[in-house]
């Protein structure tokens, strides 16, 4: 999962939380997860730090964080089994803006931060908002590495916004803290493979140039 988004900016999440559900339920599973995209978001930032284009991101969070707020407020009070049937319509829906996505008309200001405000919400709510976020920034047609670093500067900060009310609500217990351990160390191994990976395809490239 974290190779994936680590390649592409977003995937990761989609992959494991049906996997978490299954474990330990859709309330654990979305804080659990959210604590995993943490971490893997700190190592992709920390591989593209440099790389990061403030202005953008500063205009995504601008709604972003709100959203994210008030997304996670609610998730907190939603029944466990409407949580499970939204994390499956989620899945579903960003797989098909995807599939379906075109190129927007509207303008980079308009669509960071209209962006910003939706993927905070659904983030929060139903545990990754990826697609439509890596939908809007690759719009801004950033080189692939600032791209990462910059969609993935969001993602943490938009997490943080929800292990806040997360923590106030929700306790997990030793043996899911050891998971959370797990998910961690798999995304930064996951994360470092595709930089090697991304810096040896780039070096052949400019060899055969």
């Amino acid at each position: 999962a974290a190779a994936v988004s680590g390649a592409a900016g977003f995937g990761g999440a989609h992959l494991l939380l049906p996997l978490l559900s299954n474990i330990v339920g859709p309330t654990t599973a979305i804080p659990l997860l959210t604590l995993g995209q943490i971490i893997g978001n700190l190592s992709r930032i920390y591989f593209g730090f440099s790389k990061i284009q403030w202005r953008p991101v500063g205009l995504f969070l601008i709604t972003a964080l709100p959203a994210a707020l008030f997304g996670s407020t609610t998730f907190v009070e939603l029944p466990k089994d409407l949580i499970q049937r939204l994390i499956g319509i989620a899945i579903l829906v960003f797989v098909g803006f995807r599939l379906l996505n075109r190129k927007s008309s509207l303008r980079h200001r308009q669509l960071l931060m209209g962006g910003g405000a939706v993927v905070g919400f659904l983030s929060d709510l139903v545990g990754s908002a990826g697609p439509i976020g890596a939908a809007v920034f690759l719009e801004l047609k950033l080189p692939p590495l600032v791209y990462i670093a910059s969609e993935a500067s969001t993602a943490l900060c938009i997490h943080a916004v929800k292990m806040a009310v997360y923590e106030q609500h929700l306790s997990l217990k030793p043996s899911q803290w050891l998971l959370v351990v797990i998910l961690g160390v798999g995304m930064i191994i996951g994360h470092c493979l595709v930089k090697k990976l991304s810096l040896a395809f780039q070096k052949r490239h400019s060899e055969d140039l």
